[in-house]
């Protein structure tokens, strides 16, 4: 059982690595000729610390959503995702639950702000969150002790 929750938690934590690296190679944005700033597509991820700069937008844009529950409740677990991979991964499912609640509430506040800038900040909470989610499902995975021995055709069967 040791043996597959090292290999589990290796394996999550070479797909983290591999996320935040391509975070940081690609720059976040880029300005088109109207001086405008637009997120690339290779960089919707929040990390290294754009929570913060999503929490100064919302501060500036909407001070009243900024001090809400559900904001301080992403920033947590976004801050938890780019400081704290274990603090990250040992939330509860009930923690999880509350987690993708508050971006619901913080994507519909941001489409209710009608400028490019909060278009782009909302792309890049729901591709965090659909990215969160996936780390925590494949965190969830029960690998198969190879030591063991296991009726391979029980194992498919059940598949």
């Amino acid at each position: 059982m040791k043996k597959t929750i090292i290999f589990a938690s290796m394996v999550v934590a070479t797909m983290m690595a591999n996320v935040t690296a391509k975070a940081e190679t690609v720059s976040t944005t880029k300005t088109d000729s109207n001086k405008t700033k637009s997120v690339n597509e290779f960089s919707k991820l929040l990390a290294n610390g754009q929570e913060k700069e999503l929490k100064n937008f919302i501060d500036v844009q909407s001070p009243e959503l900024a001090t809400s529950k559900e904001v301080l409740l992403v920033n947590k677990v976004l801050s938890l995702y780019n400081n704290n991979s274990t603090a990250f991964f040992n939330l509860n499912n009930k923690q999880k639950a509350e987690f993708n609640d508050a971006v619901t509430v913080l994507v519909k506040n941001l489409r209710e702000i009608k400028t490019i800038e909060a278009t782009n900040w909302l792309s890049k909470v729901k591709y965090t969150q659909n990215t969160i989610n996936f780390l925590w499902n494949v965190n969830q995975v029960e690998v198969l002790d190879i030591n063991q021995d296991t009726n391979v055709d029980e194992v498919v069967t059940s598949l």
